[in-house]
């Protein structure tokens, strides 16, 4: 944009404030260059054009470009934006504003910012309470209201464009099926508030969802129900028309426990509530959603069509559809849990968090290059981390997930580290080294920090703690979470954890490749053979080793979990002859002894077992386990979930990458094999 002209509104308060500016367009075709934020919808006619966020760090943007073609003159233009005003992890924390420029066909701009009328969003309802941990609020609406006031805004200094983003890859989608009117006799269960009800949220929960919603709704109600048949994700489009006004309320959920609903199942409270006036409403929420099932209360008869506006899988590319139609339908469900997840950043479910999480992006990232032969959301995600900063947490540190600001100030080191493994992995893949080169001071800085968790052994050593003593306050610095992966193994993790690491010395080996480090190799390649020194015993690697009360370092030998096997084949660690078949046979969802070895988790260690089988060639074992384990997922949703159960969310990235494993040939030789497991000192 040539000198734009970028406007915040004069607030006293940015919290859940939802505002709108409106230009009145000419005829024709036209093109709106539009930066905005945090997030936004462009709206002409009653039909959404675009939707954001597209994220990008404070300070920073990528510009969308929004063809418009108004059929007469005088049609208004709206953009609407939607400010949480405070932390969360979808978006990061920053002044809401706009900043658009409109042009004719031939480039000529007609207006831009300054043009535009803005005003707050009348029939908002500011009094809310948090939808979930990561995003905003539960929307409220009171369609009554209609008095547009004028919105004083001020102009700020516009952000650094990064690049550009198609913000309009959306379609309309139906349902499949709808039940109803029936009468309503409440839920079947409900899961309550979860990290909803946190103390820190305690300012900002103006509405109780249990009396304000549960308690209403116990007599008197009745319900409408479509079915979309598989999750979608998206913004919905409701059309009403009732004789009286009411107060109704839209619910969704991803799945069904036993053909029943249980209300806020996956921690997050899927709620939107509408107090209608009499006649007609089109209503168009303000944020996406993650649902299959979608529910209309109400109390007075009233009529309502629903659709919503969903992603476009126009990226994704053709593909040979297996014979077998339960892998025919994990490979659709990869897809779609990919597709759903990968808007304008990689994210990991596109319900409950639309949080970008590193870890989670180093597989989803080898989705992208799969199915779309691309890696432009990876790309960004990436670029993201690396130009933007998080002040909130340890210097040096790379936080968990971004951008967004963590109220918390937590970090989670082993995700930094995957950080450095995806740099690496992404320019193989893409044979893009421009963000290595952007990235080297931030990752050198990383590695300053970690190094100063190094004992006598070489090894870091107390470098954080398990979730559960941050809960506890039995944790040593309470913003750090030494993560494994969500099984018991997340709980051995204090003094010296040996998946971590292994983690490390992969870091390392990545970043001496990267740079061209002969030291940082020679430094892996010592804690490798530590590691195999202290933590290999008994056929299977061991979990951590803590001090004994002489303050000598012990590995815990009852301590042992199918996870820390899992890094170990991931990483190269190889144990001892016949290791890999031991782990193959005993191990996993069809092993023949485990009862002294505590079971994975989906993420991240079953993810790991998958890729070990895929990188030895045990595909025909690959394949077994895959149907066994995400076959069901993908009939219950058409997506692929966070866990095994039907808990959390149900359409989680990350699980996408074992579409890319079911149809990827086997390595023919070791050099074929994931960049993270090298262990040479080879530097190219």
């Amino acid at each position: 944009m040539t000198k734009p002209v970028c406007l915040s509104p004069v607030v006293n308060n940015t919290t859940n404030l939802l505002f709108e500016g409106t230009v009145i367009l000419p005829k024709g075709a036209c093109l709106l260059r539009l930066v905005a934020g945090p997030l936004f919808e462009v709206i002409l006619e009653h039909r959404l054009l675009a939707y954001g966020p597209c994220r990008a760090p404070k300070g920073f943007a990528r510009e969308c470009e929004i063809p418009l073609d108004s059929k007469k003159a005088g049609k208004a233009l709206i953009i609407r934006i939607l400010s949480y005003g405070f932390p969360a992890g979808e978006v990061d924390s920053f002044e809401p504003y706009c900043e658009a420029e409109i042009y004719d066909k031939d480039h000529h701009l007609l207006m831009d910012t300054s043009n535009f009328s803005f005003s707050l969003v009348p029939d908002y309802l500011r009094r809310s309470s948090r939808y979930s941990y990561r995003r905003g609020f539960v929307e409220r609406y009171d369609e009554r209201k209609t008095e547009r006031v004028p919105l004083p805004m001020k102009a700020i200094d516009a952000p650094v464009i990064l690049g550009s983003f198609n913000s309009t890859r959306i379609e309309i989608a139906e349902p499949i099926s709808s039940t109803g009117p029936l009468p309503f006799a409440g839920f079947e269960s409900d899961a309550g508030p979860g990290l909803c009800g946190d103390p820190l949220f305690k300012d900002v929960n103006r509405f109780d969802v249990t009396k304000e919603f549960l308690d209403v709704v116990k007599t008197g109600y009745s319900y409408e129900e479509w079915d979309y048949g598989v999750d979608e994700a998206g913004i919905f489009s409701l059309d009403f028309d009732t004789e009286e006004e009411q107060d109704v309320f839209l619910v969704f959920e991803e799945a069904k426990i036993k053909g029943e609903w249980q209300f806020r199942r996956s921690g997050a409270q899927d709620l939107i509530t509408i107090h209608l006036k009499a006649g007609k409403t089109h209503f168009l929420s303000a944020a996406p959603y993650c649902f299959r099932f979608v529910r209309l209360l109400f109390s007075q008869p009233l009529s309502v069509h629903l659709s919503i506006y969903r992603v476009a899988n126009q990226d994704i590319l053709p593909y040979r559809e297996d014979s077998d139609p339960v892998v025919s339908n994990i490979q659709k469900a990869a897809r779609r849990s990919f597709a759903e997840n990968a808007y304008d950043i990689l994210t990991d479910c596109p319900g409950r968090e639309r949080t970008g999480w590193l870890c989670d992006s180093f597989f989803t990232g080898r989705s992208e290059s799969h199915f779309t032969g691309k890696a432009d959301r990876e790309h960004d995600f990436l670029e993201n981390f690396i130009v933007g900063t998080a002040e909130e947490i340890a210097p040096g540190m790379i936080p968990m997930c971004f951008p967004s600001e963590e109220i918390t100030q937590m970090y989670i080191p082993n995700w930094a580290m995957w950080f450095v493994l995806e740099m690496e992995d992404y320019a193989k893949r893409t044979g893009d080294r421009s963000l290595i080169e952007k990235s080297q001071e931030k990752i050198k800085n990383l590695l300053d920090f970690l190094s100063r968790f190094e004992n006598e052994w070489g090894l870091l050593e107390d470098l954080g703690s398990s979730i559960w003593d941050i809960f506890q306050h039995r944790a040593k610095d309470p913003h750090a979470w030494l993560f494994i992966e969500w099984s018991n193994a997340a709980s051995y993790v204090n003094g010296v954890s040996f998946p971590t690491n292994m983690l490390y010395a992969a870091t390392l080996e990545a970043y001496g490749r990267m740079y061209h480090d002969v030291a940082c190799l020679t430094k892996a390649m010592k804690i490798r053979q530590k590691i195999q020194e202290v933590s290999f015993f008994d056929r299977f690697y061991h979990d951590h080793a803590l001090r004994d009360g002489n303050g000598s370092l012990k590995t815990v030998p009852d301590h042992i979990s199918e996870a820390c096997q899992y890094y170990a084949l991931f990483f190269g660690f190889d144990g001892d002859a016949g290791y890999f078949e031991r782990v193959k046979d005993e191990l996993g969802p069809f092993g023949k002894h485990q009862e002294k070895i505590d079971p994975c988790a989906p993420f991240i260690g079953f993810l790991l077992r998958l890729e070990v089988l895929h990188e030895h060639g045990a595909i025909e074992e690959l394949r077994r386990e895959a149907k066994a384990k995400y076959g069901p997922m993908a009939e219950i949703t058409g997506t692929l979930w966070e866990t095994f159960e039907i808990t959390n969310s149900l359409n989680h990235a990350v699980s996408s990458y074992v579409g890319v494993l079911l149809e990827t040939p086997a390595p023919t030789k070791a050099t074929e094999k994931a960049p993270s497991s090298g262990r040479g000192l080879s530097t190219d």
